[in-house]
């Protein structure tokens, strides 16, 4: 799964919740799903933000020679 970063921490916690705590998995799927929510909009929030940053470096002109830089 190298394409969702931070992917392990959920399968760890997952796996605590099902073995240590005796809860079957679609019983932990429930207790996580705020979780896999708030992971969604930060990596929505992410994308965005690199997309608006490459839109940015792309568009980028040259500085008008009378102006000075303060």
């Amino acid at each position: 799964m190298l394409g969702q970063p931070g992917a392990g921490a959920p399968r760890v916690l997952l796996a605590y919740i099902e073995r240590v705590m005796g809860l079957g998995f679609m019983t932990a799927q429930a207790q996580m799903r705020f979780w896999f929510a708030i992971t969604w909009v930060l990596g929505l929030i992410l994308l965005v933000g690199v997309v608006l940053t490459v839109v940015d470096l792309l568009t980028l002109r040259p500085a008008e020679a009378g102006t000075e830089r303060p």
